[in-house]
């Protein structure tokens, strides 16, 4: 693998369970020939907090869109537990809903505007292979949004008439309903203020303390990463160039390109500040 200097060891995370989600010499290319990602192996252990992070470029964003099957793949497969990610049969795309979701940057695109708070949610919990209905389905909704630390009532309203923080929520909300194994968030905080993005920062950690989803997060922003995260990968110009724990990185980084990185925080990294 090209840049493989900066790794203290293999990408794939040591673990006694077979990984939730699995890449083995992924590679994506663009029209013309030019290369999105260089060849790479991971792996995401059940449980496990992964940050990918990178300059605006490097490759962070074709990387869990590659994973989530949303991005074609130039060689190599993407298994999501024992499923592969780009078998488009209807019955493989729903069991992988189930074991894989994905949380989006902008939380006002990504949620139909046309549906309320409660279609999304029961849209997202149909998909489990044995969802309840009626007043069940109901309560199930109303708890998916008292999860994300938002009030049921909310269900009644459309993505319109919620702040960005709720309709990220909301996103993360839709996400866990199925009840994935593992969480690829893309950005998911980029879009909003600084505070809210702290606020939901601490969601996501708190969710994976209290469910044991696995996490990817994917960002530029290292200190909200070295919060989050426990292990980093760090891309640059689609080549994967430094990985390992996450404070070992970020206290001896390898690579140029963690170094640029570390040097663009201003302030030394603490946990996200306070917010709603």
């Amino acid at each position: 693998m090209r840049g493989s200097e900066g790794h203290r060891g293999p990408c794939p995370a040591p673990a006694a369970s077979p990984p939730v989600l699995e890449a083995r010499a992924l590679a994506v290319t663009y029209p013309g020939g030019k290369e999105g990602l260089a060849p790479l192996d991971l792996a995401v252990a059940p449980g496990e907090r992964l940050g990918i992070v990178g300059e605006s470029g490097s490759g962070k964003s074709t990387l869990v869109r590659a994973l989530a099957g949303l991005e074609p793949h130039a060689r190599g497969e993407v298994r999501a537990g024992t499923l592969p990610v780009l078998d488009q049969r209807r019955e493989s795309r729903r069991a992988r809903a189930r074991h894989l979701q994905m949380i989006f940057q902008d939380p006002y695109h990504s949620l139909n505007p046309r549906h309320s708070v409660r279609r999304i949610l029961r849209e997202a919990i149909a998909v489990r292979e044995d969802p309840p209905r009626g007043d069940a389905l109901e309560a199930e909704a109303a708890d998916l949004l008292r999860s994300v630390r938002l009030d049921p009532a909310l269900l009644h309203r459309k993505p319109h008439a919620l702040s960005g923080g709720q309709r990220q929520r909301v996103s993360i909300a839709r996400a866990l309903a199925p009840r994935p194994a593992v969480l690829l968030c893309d950005e998911a905080v980029s879009a909003l203020d600084v505070s809210t993005q702290g606020a939901i920062v601490r969601l996501l950690r708190a969710l994976h303390e209290e469910r044991g989803v696995a996490l990817v997060f994917v960002s530029h922003d290292l200190p909200l990463v070295e919060y989050l995260c426990t292990r980093l990968l760090v891309l640059d110009r689609g080549t994967l160039v430094e990985s390992g724990p996450t404070a070992e990185v970020c206290r001896q980084p390898r690579a140029e390109a963690t170094r640029r990185l570390l040097r663009s925080v201003l302030l030394p990294p603490a946990e996200p500040v306070a917010g709603p």
